[in-house]
């Protein structure tokens, strides 16, 4: 039988894992921004990095360390874990519909720019999915399974941005399809 790793070894393992995600989601960033910025207008980028500005407020509070507390608690029951995965889900939900309703502050905290209200209600569904992946990626981290989660990391970038923002980029839905690249 195999004896378990040591946590130096899993340490390095994961931090092997931690920079080729880096790496390689850093080259393909640099690649399909690239692309992305051949295809939609300065504006369009501007629009929803404003929208980000505007909910990264929220970003904050959304989940208020539920994921961190997953890692940290010593014991983990199978009750712990529905209690953790519901309670963020459900905040979450709530953030969700808090900036869905504050949206039209961000058309004040930026007045210029058409379109922000409705991107940043579109891009408050962020705060659900946080919520439906914080107590899993939590359970990733505890288990130190680097592995999945940077290749989560790299497949969902790509699938998102060079996939489907760039598909929908060259069929010219402009700034919605950063929108929704970045909800892919």
């Amino acid at each position: 039988s195999r004896m378990p790793d040591s946590l130096t070894a899993h340490t390095v393992h994961g931090l092997k894992w931690s920079y080729a995600s880096t790496v390689v989601s850093f080259v393909a960033q640099i690649g399909v921004t690239a692309v992305l910025a051949r295809l939609v207008a300065p504006s369009a980028f501007g629009t929803v990095a404003m929208a980000g500005v505007f909910l990264s407020f929220g970003q904050y509070f959304a989940q208020l360390g539920v994921g961190q507390a997953v890692v940290q608690r010593r014991v983990l029951s199978a009750r712990d874990m529905r209690t953790a995965f519901t309670s963020s889900l459900l905040l979450g939900a709530v953030f969700c519909g808090l900036f869905v309703a504050l949206a039209p502050l961000a058309a004040v905290l930026f007045p210029h720019t058409r379109g922000v209200v409705a991107i940043a209600r579109v891009m408050s569904l962020t705060f659900v999915l946080g919520g439906l992946t914080a107590t899993t990626q939590g359970l990733l981290q505890r288990r130190m399974a680097f592995r999945p989660i940077a290749l989560t990391e790299i497949s969902s970038y790509i699938l998102g941005y060079a996939l489907v923002g760039v598909a929908l980029a060259s069929a010219g839905f402009g700034a919605w399809s950063l929108v929704i690249a970045a909800l892919v």
